[in-house]
């Protein structure tokens, strides 16, 4: 299968033509005012949020400019961290991955509209680490964004797909300014882990060329390089087998010689153990290119038309080395071995090989987003309109290779009180090439390419009644192809690495200072691209074929979905007290294809094209109700049924099967699949909070959640019959659901009733509690598994003190501990708590410019991941802190 050719050449053409045709409109909510982007005062940028909230009909929160340009956040990941319910994931000392309310399946609009990450719905960009590092929200810059608005319960007018919530990220208008304005920030950056200093900048251009016609243009770059120091297990914990107590693999570490059982204390449930250990440093360059641009026409008083765009670019760079040795399930490797109580291994000696690893990656990533719209009003009615197109592209090559002992030696570790897997080698002198091997190559390469492509008309009919204050309705049509493409070379080799000497050096990785557990040592490092060498399968000394086509992993998908919705607006009374909201249905019709291949039977390197399709409906009831309690005092009710579509990875259509000829007589032929015809999530949910305004720009809430999951996907095996076989087949499935509850608590004040001087500071602090049930359960603990993605526990507290010229910001970030994913032994993975605490200075030295000095990362904050366990660490890594001082600058 090649990869499928998105034509993108005559897409903007098209939406011009359309749109001097039919006169359409885009639908965008309170379009941001470009003063937000230069007002001086944080405490002015907390005030327009709270507005939002406020004035919004549904469950907003929302961060102006203010927090994003002059908190210490590099993208959008680590920007909405701010929100209640809004839960990161860090990957590479940087914001990846973002859960609202404990779920991942979410909406990320630009605009208002649709977008998608290069590696489809649910994707995560592409990576060799599989951390995530280069998804959507870490890829865009946050100097481009001017307000992000978070929506935790949508209206029948939204567009669907969000089962957490929805992500809008709101570009500048120009002509919402009163003059043309020019700013820009110039920002140098330095880590303590990594000596290479960064950079980044930004430049803000607004013209008005005449009252009812303007242009903005806003550019912005950075060069960062991110120090990752690590020890790692890519395996993570693992259920020992039979083959540790039985047979002629057996450990004969007990009384006599006898066998140590696997299962210490007999519940039937076998121990764990640590599949491999890797002393990992990362050195990862990333180069990001930021442009956002609009155009904005006003004719008429009652006629409005804009045009904008979003285009960012990333390029990366990574430089990977790690030290690694493998344990073994095979219980005769083994001289000696301790059992935690959890049933974990943690210590012991067994004989096994020590390898050196280098990985050389580069990843080139591109995101456009543009849009044409305008808006019609009449004396009753108003018409808008929209038409979008949006490409998300990124291409990846790895080249990977790995120097082996010729020889098992003896490796002894130590788990236990340190923070790190402490280990040594005896009886082996790593710098010897002699008594190293290379054993693998990897030339390969990974492409994901999404398109999107959409329409929408909606019109709203204003009533003047004691109840209703509109009638809107709308239909929008969108159309997403996803292209995942992947080629290898992967070779198992054998070559003495001393008979390959411009192929390897000595290396020493001297990293994580401050964890314990952690020692240095010397060893052979393989060399990438040594002497004449372009490929690491050239080590092998013959001609090597570099990334052949992996059809398995290839496949493509294109969806077209259909939606329109009837909504009611309300407005009146109800004993005295005013009410407003909405309640309404949308309808959704998706239809979805994707083509792929599978092997067969005979052979695992024969190939059969596979095509599948899907259509299904589904009706979306919502209704939100806003009362005013008293003044200054607003309970807000609401309830819907939403939906999410499944991750495109899940829905790959490629099979792969066991060849029936080398299988073991009697053995059940297993297979690995996607399932392209997987149901979408499916929830209901209803929302309860009660917000005190109790001043301008202040606020005290308390809100209630929660949500019944229908359906959720989950991995499962079946028999399934191919090619006349009967195979046991794991792939996604839909399964039954669960339950999601929680409580929400804001707080956000100005201290301007101390006394001078003290009246300059103040606070915005957020917590939630966030609580699920699954028909997961452990097997090692017999619990009950969380939501992946899900803390129950989260904290956010900014600090502030403002006052004239001065300025200074304490933000801390605080979560639980949550489940990242379920392992190979069918355990949680999970990451431990964690906490950020930022620290950035403002003076305005000039009433034209400034100077900002940030420390991001003040407490060079662990990240530690564990599998099942507490005692069972399968990650832990460093960052280090960040210096950065900026110069910015409005006229």
């Amino acid at each position: 299968m090649s990869v499928r050719v998105l034509k993108t050449g005559t897409s903007v053409a098209v939406m011009a033509a359309a749109m001097m045709a039919g006169g359409s409109a885009l639908a965008q909510d309170a379009p941001a005012a470009l003063e937000e982007i230069v007002v001086t005062s944080y405490r002015q940028g907390l005030a327009k949020g709270v507005d939002v909230k406020r004035n919004s009909p549904q469950f907003v929160d929302a961060i102006v400019a203010e927090d994003i340009g002059k908190l210490p956040d590099v993208n959008v990941a680590e920007s909405l961290q701010r929100v209640s319910g809004v839960q990161i994931k860090r990957s590479l000392g940087e914001g990846t991955q973002v859960s609202i309310r404990g779920l991942t399946q979410n909406l990320t609009l630009i605009n208002g509209r649709d977008i998608i990450d290069a590696a489809g719905r649910g994707g995560s960009g592409i990576d060799t680490l599989g951390t995530g590092s280069y998804g959507l929200l870490a890829q865009l810059p946050s100097e481009i964004i001017q307000r992000l608005d978070v929506t935790k319960l949508a209206s029948a007018s939204d567009v669907e797909g969000a089962l957490g919530g929805t992500v809008n990220i709101i570009s500048a208008k120009p002509l919402s300014a009163k003059d043309d304005v020019t700013a820009f920030s110039v920002e140098g950056m330095v880590n303590d882990r990594k000596s290479r200093g960064n950079y980044r900048g930004s430049l803000l251009l607004s013209h008005k060329f005449s009252d009812d016609f303007g242009a903005l243009l806003n550019v912005s770059y950075s060069d960062r390089t991110i120090r990752d120091e690590s020890a790692f297990s890519f395996s993570g914990y693992l259920p020992l087998t039979a083959a540790f107590d039985s047979g002629a693999t057996a450990n004969r570490l007990g009384t006599g010689g006898t066998a140590i059982s696997r299962d210490p204390n007999g519940d039937g449930t076998p121990g764990y153990y640590l599949a491999d250990i890797r002393d990992t440093q990362i050195d990862d360059n990333r180069k990001r290119l930021g442009v956002n641009g609009s155009l904005q026409w006003r004719p008429t008083d009652s006629t409005e038309f804009w045009f904008d765009t979003l285009y960012s670019k990333q390029d990366i760079t990574r430089d990977r080395y790690w030290l690694s040795t493998n344990l073994s399930t095979s219980g005769s490797a083994y001289t000696s071995l301790t059992f935690s109580p959890t049933e974990t291994v943690i210590a012991g000696t067994l004989n096994t090989v020590v390898q050196g690893n280098t990985e050389y990656y580069t990843n080139d990533g591109t995101t456009l987003s543009s849009g044409l719209g305008g808006r019609w009003s009449g004396e009753s009615l108003e018409v808008t309109g929209d038409l979008s197109y949006s490409r998300s592209k990124q291409y990846g090559l790895q080249t990977f290779l790995r120097a082996s002992t010729k020889s098992n030696y003896p490796v002894t570790f130590e788990f236990r009180d340190v923070d790190v897997p402490q280990w040594s080698v005896a009886g082996l002198n790593m710098t010897d090439p002699s008594l190293f091997r290379f054993t693998n190559a990897f030339d390969n390469a990974d492409q994901a390419v999404s398109e999107n492509k959409a329409a929408r008309l909606d019109a709203s009919y204003s009533l003047d009644t004691s109840f209703l204050s509109a009638l809107k309705t709308g239909l929008r049509f969108s159309k997403t192809d996803v292209a995942i493409d992947k080629w290898q070379t992967q070779l198992g080799i054998n070559v003495s690495a001393d008979t390959v000497p411009d192929s390897f050096e000595i290396k020493t990785l001297d990293i994580l200072k401050g964890a314990s557990g952690y020692t240095p040592l010397a060893y052979i490092s393989p060399v990438l691209f040594g002497g004449s060498k372009t490929l690491a399968c050239q080590v092998t000394g013959t001609t090597c074929t570099p990334r052949v086509h992996a059809p398995l992993s290839s496949f493509e998908t294109a969806e077209k979905d259909w939606a329109g919705y009837a909504q009611a607006d309300i407005d009146t009374e109800f004993l005295g007290m005013p009410v407003r909201g909405n309640a309404g249905m949308r309808y959704v019709h998706t239809d979805f294809t994707a083509e792929g291949f599978r092997t067969t039977a005979g052979s695992a390197s024969t190939f059969l094209p596979t095509t599948y399709g899907k259509k299904y409906d589904d009706f979306l009831p919502s209704v939100t109700l806003n009362a005013e309690l008293m003044e200054d005092v607003v309970l807000r009710l609401g309830a819907a049924k939403v939906m999410a579509r499944p991750n495109s990875a899940d829905q790959n259509p490629g099979v792969t099967l066991d060849p029936i000829a080398s299988l073991a007589v009697g053995a059940i032929p297993t297979g690995t699949a996607g399932n392209p015809q997987l149901d979408p999530f499916r929830a209901k949910q209803v929302d309860l909070s009660l917000e005190y305004y109790f001043k301008p720009a202040s606020l005290l809430s308390l809100g209630l959640f929660r949500k019944d999951l229908a359906t959720f996907i989950v991995s499962k095996g079946a028999f399934e019959t191919f090619d006349n076989y009967q195979y046991l087949v794991r792939r996604p499935v839909n399964g039954t659901g669960g339950d999601i509850n929680g409580i929400e608590v804001n707080f956000q004040d100005n201290f301007d009733f101390l006394p001078a001087p003290f009246d300059g500071f103040g606070m915005v602090a957020n917590y939630s509690y966030i609580d699920s049930s699954t028909p997961f359960i452990s097997p090692r603990t017999g619990e009950q598994l969380p939501i992946p993605g899900l803390s129950k526990n989260n904290v956010n507290l900014i600090l502030f003190y403002e006052k004239g010229d001065y300025g200074v910001r304490l933000a801390y970030n605080w979560r639980d501990t949550f489940m990242d994913s379920i392992a190979a032994g069918g355990d949680g993975v999970f990451f431990d708590t964690t906490q950020d605490l930022s620290l950035s200075t403002r003076w305005q030295f000039t009433p034209e410019l400034s100077v900002d000095m940030q420390i991001s990362n003040l407490l060079d904050s662990r990240v530690r991941q564990f599998g099942g366990v507490e005692d069972a660490t399968k990650l832990y890594a460093l960052n280090g802190r960040t210096y950065s001082v900026a110069l910015r600058g409005k006229f």
